[in-house]
């Protein structure tokens, strides 16, 4: 009889031992993941803060800013200066990795802007060459 309590002692024993092993292990690694969760998340309050203070706002999954003034193929134009606009994507556009629809995109800027350009000149001729540059990079 002292025989199967000792096996059985030396048996929880084990079992006991493993279990200690196994939740030092966890308190472990969670120790060493807070670093790693700190830095991710400081890094997306980082993003919100940067994108809060330039005025862009998230509706649904797209992010949205009221000092833009956006255009029809998902453009946007802010004014820069007196005499200048920066002119981008917004943020769908920029998510839709299709080259055969940016091509369609394209060919109907070319269609419009090309004349336009010619007629104007200047930096709005710039400014219309560097839109069609970014959708023949999005169309490739």
């Amino acid at each position: 009889m002292d025989t199967l309590f000792t096996a059985l002692e030396s048996g929880a024993v084990l079992v006991a031992g493993l279990a200690i092993r196994m939740g030092l292990l966890l308190v472990v690694l969670a120790a060493l993941s807070v670093p790693v969760f700190l830095f991710l998340t400081g890094m997306k309050g980082v993003d919100a803060v940067r994108r809060r203070m330039q005025g862009v706002m998230r509706i649904g999954h797209l992010f949205w800013s009221d000092n833009v003034y956006y255009a029809p193929s998902h453009t946007w134009i802010r004014p820069v200066g007196r005499q200048r606009v920066r002119v981008g994507f917004d943020d769908l556009a920029q998510r839709v990795p299709a080259p055969h629809l940016w091509r369609s995109v394209r060919d109907q800027a070319l269609f419009v802007l090309e004349p336009y350009a010619k007629a104007v000149g200047g930096a709005e001729e710039k400014a219309a060459h560097a839109l069609l540059k970014q959708l023949g990079a999005l169309a490739r």
